[in-house]
């Protein structure tokens, strides 16, 4: 959230993941997959204002969990002697017209939960660096207008609460 008098925006980012998550739950010990890194959020401006973390699990096919197992082997590789060898990925996808093309996706339906978590601004002493201190100062994007940064919106998304 940036505050600017008036001015409120709820800004919403994708963050970069250079890792894919697919985990078998068959393989755990318990119903949870608790401990599982899923991403590294550098403490910065938006936490002065208010952030939510969102974690969007989603419950696929055991196709679905092969073919999105082939793509984490491929992505982390690191050019070891225990690596995977690199080879077609399983696909449910063809190409009509050359069977031999090979095709990269993967048609799934899946069951999708959110859970999410709320950080208040108190949680971590940010606050002097939020927008609120810069204005006026070296005033920079978004918090000179933050309708200007991509993913803004004044509209208060429905599962915010503070």
């Amino acid at each position: 959230v940036e505050d600017l008098g008036e001015q409120i925006c709820y800004i919403t980012l994708p963050l970069d993941f250079d890792k894919v998550h697919a985990v078998d739950g068959n393989e755990l010990a318990t119903d949870t997959a608790v401990g599982l890194p899923l991403s590294k959020v550098l403490l910065g401006l938006e936490f002065g204002e208010g952030y939510y973390y969102s974690v969007y699990q989603k419950s696929i096919s055991k196709g679905a969990y092969d073919y999105w197992n082939q793509i984490k082997q491929t992505i982390n590789r690191e050019g070891g002697l225990i690596d995977s060898p690199v080879g077609n990925i399983n696909t449910n996808f063809k190409n009509i017209e050359d069977e031999t093309d090979n095709v990269f996706g993967y048609f799934m339906p899946y069951a999708q939960d959110v859970i999410r978590l709320y950080v208040p601004p108190t949680q971590f002493e940010t606050t002097d660096n939020s927008c609120v201190n810069l204005v006026g100062t070296n005033c920079f994007e978004p918090c000179c207008n933050c309708l200007n940064f991509t993913g803004s919106q004044q509209m208060t998304p429905t599962f915010w609460e503070e």
